[in-house]
């Protein structure tokens, strides 16, 4: 790899210099006196492009680029062929055809990986060891083979050699060389890094090492053998090298993942010529990040609260988008689902996912889509350690069935009945609904293993009757003690049975009112919830603090109190920016907060939920993230530093 690099360096400082007369020889120099013998080319406009009759897409592609690189820089308009018709004068030879120039270089590369740039008779060969190593001579012969309008071809040939170290790696006894790399198919994100990327990338490593191009396969046959990288492990640290039915298996998350190609690259076949591998290996980078603990973070909550301060923050904007791509937007703005963000310049404090309809939907993820949880699971972690707050909700799909699967949490259980079946083992409603339970459960335990609290919001504005989990959505009112039990089941199954001891469990109904479910109607006692919130879209007028004071009454539970999901209604969300400006713009919306601290509420942290609703958006966004009242991010670590004295 050294040598390659250091060829690489040497070709690129090369100078062509040439003689003003016909087709004399001339020399390309470097500083290092190597020479690369050459010869003008002066009657290119009478050569034929020409590759295989069965060239793949990249040569055809080499090919396109080299006819339209040699008309911008001679004028020249060259005629195409194949090797299939009759053989002409004048050719330059695109990759491995059947002519005997072709031939003849071909012998001489080593590798997949290798190329070679001559000139043969009356021939320009450019041909690779496979077609991602012809492109790359094609693009050499462009940049550094045409000065100033001329074309120059290599007498003695410009040879690209590669060393390749490995020359054996066997599998179980199984020749690696006849191996593909498998991957899995994109399924269920546009933000997440694929199985493809993180494929591609070790196959081209190992390929450099063997000097082998290893082919890409999106499905597998029983009798073929593979090379599969799994990056569907939501384990930080961890990852394994294994071996299952002859195939070899890299398997980590999206962060570990990068340390066992390490290791398999560098520590299991370094610069040895044989590698074998008989047995599995676990690894484990060891570099899981120091992160505040529960009780520091809710003395940070508590701190805000007490203090007049608001942490603020905004909830992952649509299906499974990455969190480190939701934080670039707000910070820096940029397009997402067809809305145009233009960013604060600061990061949230606070950043929301849900692991239901509205977010990663983990009812509906197949196994081979877990590699964009992964991804989303080590971001948050990565976030974490920068001392930003995570907090979950889970818009959870209805245990009975619905029939569209993005109203998965509408519907309803029916009566009182409905809802013991929902908590009864062994009924199908509750059978079903601890499918998704454990799901769940399966990123908190991430999270809980790399020490990441979780502000978890399960079955949010139970007094509307939007959802399955509401208690009127039937539109008759249920006994509180339906939704509470439900509330005790989940939290035995998370905080006893799955051990979750990261969770701070946090009661949120909406601002909605009813005469028949006041805000505290469902709330299922201290000894089950530890923060409480409020979920509050505004259509300007200050609903939270009207006569039936609703988050007045939240507040007398003694908890820390939220602004869980915040936002302005639809009848405030305008057709464009500008009209926004004028219909409600983020000072607008921060006149209500402000408000409700001059009467005396207290407010822990104020979550935007996403779409138009987020700062990021909103006309002013960047001025209210920049009061001193309000916290972001950078300003995290300090805040906890400060709770710590």
């Amino acid at each position: 790899m050294k040598k390659f690099a250091l060829l690489i360096a040497i070709l690129l400082s090369l100078v062509l210099v040439f003689s003003s007369c016909g087709e004399n020889e001339s020399k390309i120099n470097e500083e290092k006196n190597d020479t690369v013998k050459v010869k003008e080319i002066t009657n290119i406009g009478e050569y034929t492009l020409v590759r295989s009759d069965t060239a793949d897409s990249k040569t055809k592609d080499a090919l396109t680029f080299l006819r339209d690189a040699i008309k911008e820089k001679t004028g020249n308009s060259l005629s195409v062929g194949t090797d299939f018709g009759g053989k002409n004068e004048y050719e330059v030879l695109i990759g491995e055809t059947n002519r005997a120039a072709s031939k003849k270089a071909m012998e001489e590369l080593g590798g997949d990986y290798d190329y070679i740039i001559r000139l043969e008779g009356k021939s320009i060969v450019i041909v690779g060891g496979s077609s991602d190593a012809t492109m790359e001579a094609v693009g050499v012969f462009a940049e550094h083979f045409m000065p100033e309008g001329k074309i120059a071809a290599p007498v003695e040939g410009f040879l690209m050699k590669r060393e390749y170290t490995l020359e054996k790696l066997l599998v179980d006894g199984n020749d690696i060389t006849d191996y593909k790399f498998y991957y899995k198919k994109k399924t269920n994100s546009d933000y997440a890094k694929t199985s493809l990327e993180f494929a591609s990338e070790l196959c081209e490593k190992l390929g450099k090492k063997m000097g082998r191009h290893f082919s890409l396969a999106d499905s597998m046959s029983e009798t073929g053998k593979y090379i599969i990288v799994d990056t569907s492990s939501l384990d930080y640290t961890k990852g394994e090298i294994k071996i299952e039915d002859g195939n070899l298996i890299l398997y980590g998350s999206f962060h570990s993942i990068d340390y066992v190609f390490d290791y398999f690259l560098d520590e299991l076949i370094g610069n040895k010529k044989t590698v074998e591998i008989n047995e599995s290996i676990s690894l484990d980078s060891g570099d899981l990040p120091e992160i505040y603990t529960r009780e520091e973070l809710m003395a940070v909550l508590d701190y805000a609260y007490n203090n007049d301060i608001t942490i603020v923050g905004d909830q992952v904007r649509g299906l499974r988008t990455s969190p480190a791509f939701w934080l670039d937007v707000q910070k820096n703005g940029g397009e997402c689902e067809d809305v145009e963000y233009v960013g604060t310049g600061k990061y949230p404090a606070i950043m929301g996912i849900d692991l239901g309809r509205c977010g990663l939907r983990l009812p509906f993820v197949d196994e081979d889509g877990w590699y964009s949880i992964s991804q989303t699971v080590c971001e948050l972690i990565d976030y974490a350690a920068m001392g930003g707050i995570v907090t979950m909700s889970s818009h959870f799909a209805n245990p009975t069935g619905y029939e569209k699967e993005w109203n998965c949490d509408r519907g309803n259980l029916g009566d009182a009945e409905g809802w013991a079946d929902l908590v009864t083992e062994g009924t199908e409603t509750n059978a079903e609904f601890k499918k998704e339970l454990e799901l769940n459960a399966r990123v908190l335990r991430a999270l809980c293993d790399a020490g990441v609290p979780v502000i978890w919001r399960p079955m949010h504005e139970m007094n509307t009757p939007s959802f399955w989990f509401s208690i009127a959505a039937t539109g008759v009112t249920l006994d509180a003690s339906c939704y509470i039990n439900a509330w005790k089941y989940i939290y035995n199954y998370f905080a006893v049975e799955c051990g979750l001891d990261n969770l701070i469990w946090t009661y949120s109904p909406n601002q909605y009112y009813s005469e028949r479910v006041s805000v505290l109607y469902c709330y299922p006692g201290d000894e089950y919830v530890d923060i409480v919130g409020i979920d509050w879209y505004t259509a300007g007028n200050y609903a939270i603090g009207d006569e039936h004071k609703p988050y007045e009454a939240l507040m007398s539970t003694g908890k820390i109190t939220n602004l869980c999901e915040a936002g302005i209604s639809d009848s405030l969300v305008a057709e464009s920016y500008e009209d926004q400006r004028k219909l409600c713009s983020a000072k607008d919306y921060w006149g209500n907060i402000e408000r409700m601290y001059e009467d005396g509420y207290k407010i822990g942290y104020l979550l935007t939920f996403n779409y138009k609703h987020t700062f990021a958006y909103l006309p002013g966004g960047d001025e209210i993230m920049a009061l001193d009242s309000v916290i972001d991010l950078s300003e995290m670590s300090e805040l906890f530093e400060k709770i710590k004295k």
